[in-house]
C-alpha cells in the first residue's frame, strides 16, 4: 500500500490551530451572521448593515467597463463601486477592510483602524439577538462535524 500524505494550506478546511486573532474574528462573524447551510466559517457570508459589511469572493466579471478595454487601450483601475475592488470584510465605523482569497486566512490583507471592541459592536445589533460566545459555541460545533466529515472521506480512500 502506498502511503499518500496530504498537505493543505492553512484555512483550506475551515478553522485551524494556527490561526489568528483576525480570521478568528472574521470566521466568528461568518457564522454569526451567515446561513447555517453554507460554511460560512470558511468562506465568510454576504451580510450587510449599518456597522458592517460582509461578502465571499466575488467571481464575477468587471461591472464598471475598466477591464473591457480593447486590445490597443491600457487596462484601467476599476470603479471603487465595482465587487471587483469591494472588499470581503468592512468595518464601517473605522472603514477597516479585509481582503482574502477564497477563503479566510488566505493571501489576507488588512488596511485601517480597528477598535478592540468591534467585535461586541457587531454583535449588539445582531438581527436575531445572537451573541459572540454563541457565535463562537457554533463556529466550534461546525468545526467538529466538518473535521468528521472529512476524515470519513479520508478512511474511505484507505487513508
Amino acid at each position: 500500500m502506498t502511503e499518500v500524505q496530504i498537505i493543505m494550506p492553512n484555512g483550506a478546511l475551515g478553522a485551524s490551530e494556527s490561526d489568528g486573532f483576525l480570521d478568528t474574528a472574521m470566521r466568528l462573524i461568518g457564522v454569526g451572521f451567515g446561513d447555517p447551510d453554507e460554511w460560512a466559517s470558511k468562506y465568510g457570508t454576504n451580510f450587510e448593515n449599518e456597522v458592517f459589511l460582509m461578502k465571499t469572493q466575488y467571481w464575477g466579471d468587471c461591472t464598471c467597463g475598466a477591464m473591457d478595454t480593447g486590445p490597443d487601450e491600457p487596462e484601467r483601475d476599476c470603479e471603487p463601486t465595482c465587487p471587483m475592488q469591494a472588499p470581503n470584510f468592512r468595518f464601517k465605523p473605522t472603514g477597516f477592510e479585509v481582503r482574502w482569497y477564497k477563503y479566510i486566512g488566505r493571501d489576507m490583507e488588512f488596511s485601517g483602524e480597528l477598535p478592540a471592541d468591534f467585535i461586541q459592536q457587531i454583535f449588539a445589533i445582531h438581527p436575531k439577538g445572537m451573541t459572540v460566545d454563541q457565535a463562537s459555541s457554533e463556529l466550534a460545533r461546525g468545526e467538529e462535524e466538518n473535521a468528521r466529515a472529512f476524515q470519513a472521506m479520508f478512511n474511505s480512500l484507505g487513508m
